[in-house]
């Protein structure tokens, strides 16, 4: 019993010395670049990795408590997929279809820091963080499929079939999207402070690559980025210590 309360004791110990620390302001301003990756039809599961293409984006964090913050970001970047460069499918060397888009972003994201260490620079120097939300992409999709090989195709088959009907859908040029994401931020300063982040976007489309039917319209498109990014804190920072009782 006595080590029970002995352990007790330390940790609570421990834990009052941990508010000896810079607290920060509830305002953060970051930019981030890396690479955006189509996942969808026209590329195998871990998307378009062959064909990456840069993105770069500008945001804006309030810091509402320790473990939740909300942002809102710009950005800008691209996808292309090419089947031709993914062979192990016979398939995809028989459709040779590829695309290419513009992206321009917009989304609002609510943040949860695992370690709730949002507001101050702690003992800990790495806080994961994991994000979600709602945002708009603005896309200006160019569909190829001109290196098709009609000849392995039957008048009948879905791939013809439905490629006539995909020529005469309208291309989106906006689209929704849920992004979800992990990140993990390492301060190299009082205001300052790294991150990596990794996040998959869930479209409501099927069109993002500009085919559908002709495809496999089972499934919907998405996107994926992969960053890493500068924080900012433009707040004051100041002292919070223990209160001595």
């Amino acid at each position: 019993m006595k080590r029970v309360f002995s352990s007790l004791l330390f940790f609570y110990m421990s834990a009052t010395s941990l508010k000896a620390q810079v607290l920060h302001g509830k305002n953060e301003i970051g930019i981030s670049g890396g690479v955006m990756v189509y996942e969808g039809d026209l590329a195998p599961a871990l998307g378009s990795y062959k064909t990456p293409k840069p993105a770069f984006s500008m945001y804006y964090n309030r810091l509402l408590n320790n473990y939740f913050s909300v942002r809102g970001t710009v950005g800008i970047g691209g996808l292309r997929s090419d089947e031709s460069m993914y062979p192990s499918k016979a398939y995809r060397l028989k459709r040779n279809f590829d695309f290419s888009s513009s992206v321009k972003e917009i989304s609002g994201m609510v943040i949860f820091n695992i370690f709730g260490d949002n507001a101050k620079t702690s003992g800990i120097k790495l806080s994961p963080y994991i994000f979600t939300g709602i945002g708009v992409s603005f896309l200006n999709i160019k569909r190829n499929w001109s290196n098709m090989n009609v000849d392995d195709f039957h008048s009948g088959s879905a791939v013809l079939q439905g490629l006539a009907i995909d020529t005469v859908h309208a291309l989106p040029s906006s689209a929704p999207f849920i992004p979800l994401g992990l990140g993990i931020k390492y301060p190299i300063g009082h205001n300052l402070s790294l991150s990596a982040e990794g996040s998959y976007r869930f479209l409501f489309t099927d069109y993002l690559d500009g085919f559908s039917y002709s495809a496999g319209p089972g499934r919907k498109d998405g996107y994926y980025t992969l960053s890493i990014g500068l924080t900012y804190n433009f707040g004051k920072n100041k002292l919070n210590c223990p209160t001595v009782k």
